[in-house]
């Protein structure tokens, strides 16, 4: 290293080298000094080999890739960063656009684009990252009493608090209310784009792959039963239905992935900086269906405020007692992040 110029990564990858080759027999005969020089050559030129292959290895897909490759890699994350920004985006063109976006709300594209969304979400986990998340009892089970006991909870203090009256599509006044949309949201599981926002606020993905995947079981009982209770049934949830659009377009999509990075890590490796945009780009389209359902409503209508205001106050709450409870239980940082994710965004 003393003989020219290095990088500061390029010198730990040369101590690392150099200290695999005195630990080997050939570096145990150069301390002795039977085999000085040849010694010092081999040295110099498995450092060289080794340099090469920490550069390529902590450099990434970048540099395998080609002279682009690391421009592309940037503009990927710039874009991922970006992702709280193209939600509104696909939100305001949907809503302004909602004939066009009509396609985008149709339940097929939903099937696609949650595919989609889980299928890159797998292919960045590792099975054994999801064998270390199911491992945390606390996690699980705050999780769920934050989804299926804080949530309703709140939706139904909140409705209370915006005074929501009845409506219909048609105006009438004997349609279904905004507390009881406010009441089913907060009665389903964890959404699955939950994973995403895990994944790039630098909380535990696996763990929260897991919470989704465990409050959206449970949803199959908790949701009907909860829906009965507070809304005397006026929202019939069929269990079944839920448990076999969970198992087509949430489970069967993320084990392929996960098994896909499994078996296949190199092919995982050069796909990983595409998981996050693709998994955007599903979102996005999600988002903007949904909006372009919603146009209606969103737009006006003597109870749009109080959509719009139990809409966001709902979740947000959500997110700031469930973050509270994480760490007073003891949760790690990123353990409690995810807790408090997996809380704010709602199926």
């Amino acid at each position: 290293i003393a003989e020219g110029p290095a990088t500061r990564e390029q010198s730990r990858v040369h101590l690392v080298a150099g200290g695999s080759f005195l630990a080997g027999g050939a570096g145990q005969r150069w301390l002795r000094g039977e085999r000085r020089r040849p010694g010092c050559a081999y040295a110099r030129s498995r450092m060289r080999s080794s340099s090469f292959r920490g550069r390529d290895a902590d450099a990434g897909v970048a540099a395998a890739e080609g002279p682009g490759g690391s421009g592309l890699v940037k503009w990927l994350a710039s874009f991922t960063r970006l992702f709280p920004l193209w939600t509104l985006v696909a939100a305001g063109f949907g809503v302004r656009f909602p004939v066009t976006c009509a396609a985008l709300g149709t339940p097929a594209a939903f099937q696609r684009g949650l595919g989609l969304l889980m299928l890159a979400m797998g292919l960045s986990l590792k099975p054994h990252d999801l064998g270390r998340a199911m491992q945390s009892p606390g996690a699980l089970t705050l999780n769920a009493l934050c989804c299926f006991g804080l949530m309703p909870l709140l939706a139904v203090i909140i409705g209370e608090w915006l005074h929501a009256p009845y409506f219909s599509a048609a105006g009438s006044v004997d349609g279904l209310s905004t507390k009881a949309g406010l009441v089913l949201l907060g009665s389903v599981s964890g959404g699955q784009a939950s994973n995403l926002c895990a994944f790039l606020a630098k909380g535990d993905a696996a763990l929260s792959v897991v919470l989704t995947l465990s409050t959206t079981l449970l949803g199959v009982f908790a949701t009907p039963a909860l829906t009965r209770l507070l809304l005397a049934g006026a929202l019939p949830v069929e269990s079944l239905a839920v448990l076999k659009s969970t198992a087509a377009f949430v489970l069967t999509p993320l084990t392929l992935g996960i098994c896909c990075a499994g078996l296949l890590p190199g092919i995982a490796r050069r796909a990983s900086p595409f998981c996050p945009p693709v998994g955007i780009c599903a979102t996005l389209l999600l988002v903007a269906g949904g909006a372009a359902n919603s146009a209606a409503l969103l737009l006006g209508g003597a109870v749009c405020w109080q959509a719009h205001v139990g809409a966001i106050v709902l979740p947000v709450s959500g997110f700031v007692i469930s973050l509270l409870a994480a760490r007073l239980c003891g949760l790690g940082e990123r353990a409690a992040r995810t807790v408090a994710i997996e809380t704010l965004v709602k199926s």
